[in-house]
């Protein structure tokens, strides 16, 4: 990537704070949820506890598995984290019942700590359970909880960890869900213009790039119908092919979109080589949906991100992998 194509990213990403580079990004699919609970499980004296408090909403999905796994009652509570305010939703559970709280991760232990203060006065006894808990940063530590390892990314986290609500989150602590919005990474080829065949570029590769420039771009209503202010274009072309890349977005109405290629230095040109540089991408960015043309590497993708929707373009289906039914997006 030239100097100038690297100030243009750097300007268009401005606005696209990522997620926490200064620590790895570990993502927790619904299936790794089940693995931590249960190896806490152990650990938690059943005799202490007669129900379950869910802290909504990040909360309510391990809570709901441990009410299940133990035959406990199930109760949730709601902490605003800009106002500080507690409350039940819905029923509260009688005064003394003993209750097991569970949140998904415990970062500062604000919120753990407005919860304790609020059961504390209603007679209500309660042992803490978080998925994680962040040792260097918390001030408060649950009675039980794996380390975190990283920035956690977890599957109900898909759009509470996009740029746009980062960005929210730190002018109003909590944002209201509807002002909640996707972030989106877009394959190239293949979404915004025709593939061409690999034996072209193994016939003439010269060629095949010269003929790809001269492509137009899918009609609009063949394109993704999405808020592309909001988009990123993720391709597996190498950086050395990030000018033309760029001059075509540019000329064909994607010049707000930035643009990252892969550099051939981390990720070669092989299948996992394209998958690992596309992940990594999303990754970096927060992205809480994929549109990806390839059915093999939108497969490979949404198992490496499953805080990712990730969607196979394909010529003729929309499909959200893992869902049952085709979704469409155009």
């Amino acid at each position: 990537m030239s100097a100038t194509g690297a100030d243009r990213e750097a300007t268009l990403a401005r606005t696209w704070a990522g997620l926490d580079r200064s620590r790895p990004v570990v993502h927790v699919g619904y299936d790794k949820v089940e693995e931590l609970l249960a190896a806490l499980e152990p650990q938690l004296p059943l005799d202490r506890i007669d129900a379950v408090a869910g802290v909504a909403r990040s909360g309510i999905v391990p809570a709901t598995i441990l009410s299940q796994r133990l035959g406990r009652e199930l109760f949730l509570l709601r902490c605003q984290r800009h106002n500080g305010a507690v409350q039940w939703l819905g029923e509260a559970p009688p005064p003394g019942t003993r209750l097991l709280v569970v949140d998904d991760i415990v970062s500062s232990g604000l919120t753990l700590s407005r919860i304790r203060d609020f059961l504390a006065p209603q007679n209500l006894p309660a042992l803490t359970l978080a998925l994680f808990v962040d040792g260097e940063r918390s001030t408060v530590q649950p009675d039980f909880a794996h380390p975190a390892p990283g920035f956690v990314r977890f599957a109900w986290d898909r759009r509470e960890t996009v740029p746009e609500a980062r960005r929210l989150r730190e002018q109003v602590d909590m944002a209201p869900p509807e002002r909640e919005v996707d972030c989106f990474g877009v394959d190239m080829d293949g979404v915004l213009l025709p593939d061409l065949r690999k034996a072209h570029y193994q016939r003439d590769l010269p060629l095949a790039l010269r003929l790809r420039h001269d492509l137009a771009p899918y009609p609009a209503e063949r394109l993704p119908q999405i808020d592309w202010s909001r988009a990123h274009i993720i391709t597996g072309r190498p950086a050395m092919d990030y000018a033309p890349t760029r001059a075509w977005l540019d000329a064909h109405g994607f010049a707000g979109c930035p643009l990252h290629c892969r550099d051939p230095g981390q990720h070669d040109h092989s299948a996992e080589g394209v998958v690992g540089h596309k992940v990594a991408a999303l990754t970096r960015l927060g992205a809480s949906v994929f549109l990806e043309s390839e059915l093999i590497q939108a497969t490979l993708i949404a198992r490496a991100c499953p805080t990712v929707d990730v969607v196979w373009w394909g010529r003729r289906q929309r499909l959200r992998l893992g869902a049952v039914a085709p979704v469409r997006w155009g």
